[in-house]
């Protein structure tokens, strides 16, 4: 199973201090449903726990998820000119 690296937006390995692997998704996407009501930003035990949360995720089109990709068109827009 190979990561779809373009749909996250970090990836923080705390299992080394007790915790788990923090997942924070990309705006315009979202955990899917199934995994506890989760978000943009998810806790996982495995590597392949996270990668499978990851390729689960659905499209978001949140207030938040919509201000920041609204925000990314209007920069990519002004790098243009």
């Amino acid at each position: 199973m190979k990561l779809r690296r373009d749909l996250v937006e970090s990836w923080d390995d705390e299992r080394a201090i007790g915790n788990a692997i923090i997942v924070a998704l990309r705006p315009g996407r979202k955990f899917s449903h199934d995994m506890n009501g989760a978000d943009h930003v998810a806790g996982f035990d495995t590597v392949k726990e996270a990668n499978a949360g990851v390729l689960r995720s659905v499209p978001c089109a949140c207030g938040v998820c919509t201000a920041a990709l609204e925000a990314a068109r209007r920069d990519k827009k002004r790098e243009r000119k």
